[in-house]
């Protein structure tokens, strides 16, 4: 019998396979670095050594598939964007990441290349502090601790001066998923129309 013949005994090695593949690619390691790596193998070990030389030859068909198809994963949009000139392609008057911890190979890349960017900002918490001291810490148990703390800093704020808040302000929020919980029960005091 073939051992995948339904789906549902396939999908939990799948997902297993797939979110390998990615890490692989958000690292940048390339197939044949894969490849040199399964050579290491040891056939006095294990019997077959054949069967678990197939990880590079999937990785590489994979993406290549992908590609052929004008398709793409997440790691493979970081690496096309950490592998590609991305300087020249930009527009802006400033570009701010925010909130980035333990950096993949291609996040730093891309930092990397970012960093050259006149209008570049790169907001990281440093051990224990930040680069900025306007910056400040709130710690929050779950998703209502965060939208409550964020909704109590921007109306201290608002009450200080109005016009802090205009179509130039920008929250950072940790997920997209808070955006209307935060304006539906964290800044109440707005009007719809500010």
């Amino acid at each position: 019998p073939i051992p995948f013949s339904q789906f549902d005994r396939f999908i939990s090695l799948g997902f297993k396979l797939i979110n390998l593949l990615e890490e692989l690619c958000i690292e940048m390691i390339s197939a044949e670095k894969l490849r040199n790596v399964e050579t290491l193998i040891d056939s006095s070990i294990i019997k077959s050594t054949e069967n678990l030389r197939f990880l590079s030859s999937i990785y590489e068909k994979f993406y290549s598939y992908l590609q052929e198809n004008n398709l793409s994963t997440r790691a493979s949009r970081y690496r096309t964007v950490a592998e590609s000139d991305i300087l020249h392609h930009l527009d802006f008057k400033r570009i701010v990441f925010a909130g980035f911890n333990a950096l993949t190979k291609s996040e730093k890349e891309i930092f990397q290349k970012l960093s050259q960017y006149e209008g570049f900002f790169c907001l990281r918490q440093k051990i224990g502090e930040f680069d900025d001291e306007k910056i400040r810490i709130y710690s929050c148990s779950d998703d209502h601790g965060q939208v409550k703390i964020a909704g109590e800093i921007v109306n201290r704020w608002y009450q200080e001066n109005p016009k802090l808040l205009n179509e130039k302000t920008v929250i950072v929020l940790p997920s997209s998923d808070k955006l209307f919980p935060l304006l539906r029960f964290g800044i109440t005091f707005l009007d719809e129309t500010e």
